[in-house]
């Protein structure tokens, strides 16, 4: 018996998991047997881009999904065809035989490049659900003013760890 693995791609790169977000996750879980995220990773982090380093986004994801496995993936700047074949590589290396990998997106997500440079397995479009964006969330966390010691010790944190110093 074949059994389906849903296989998501992306960054995660908000304080928290929006509900577009849970919703990708849930519908993956939902429609599979087990589910793998691929969690885009940058060689760089506290930039604006890549504010989280890995482990930080890693455990987010395992709170709210405790069952998937999650795994890094590098990026390669350049060329989104050494992209697709290096994720379908690093699909294959947690796929058994008698799985179907299905790969999960929405909006803005890595479906579409991977369509085009021919990515071996089938892909799900999942709808998104309007007005929720990580670009936004990371904006509005700038415009705001915590008046904590969690905050000042985030701040702390990422002034002392940060390679830009």
């Amino acid at each position: 018996m074949t059994k389906k693995v849903g296989i998501i791609v992306g960054r995660f790169q908000v304080a928290e998991l929006h509900p577009g977000h849970q919703h990708l996750l849930m519908t993956a879980h939902k429609e599979t047997d087990h589910v793998i995220i691929f969690l885009g990773s940058a060689d760089q982090y506290f930039t604006k881009k890549n504010p989280l380093p890995y482990y930080h986004r890693k455990n987010m994801l395992i709170q709210y999904l405790p069952e998937a496995q999650i795994i890094p993936l590098n990026d390669i700047p350049g060329s989104d065809q050494l992209w697709t074949h290096k994720l379908d590589e690093e699909i294959g290396k947690y796929i058994r035989s008698n799985e179907e990998p299905i790969l999960y997106g929405s909006r803005d997500s890595f479906i579409t490049i991977y369509e085009d440079n021919d990515g071996k397995y089938s892909t799900r479009f999942v709808n998104e659900l309007e007005g929720y964006s990580g670009t936004k969330d990371r904006e509005q966390v700038t415009n705001v003013f915590y008046n904590s010691p969690d905050y000042r010790k985030g701040i702390i944190y990422t002034v002392l760890n940060s390679k830009h110093v």
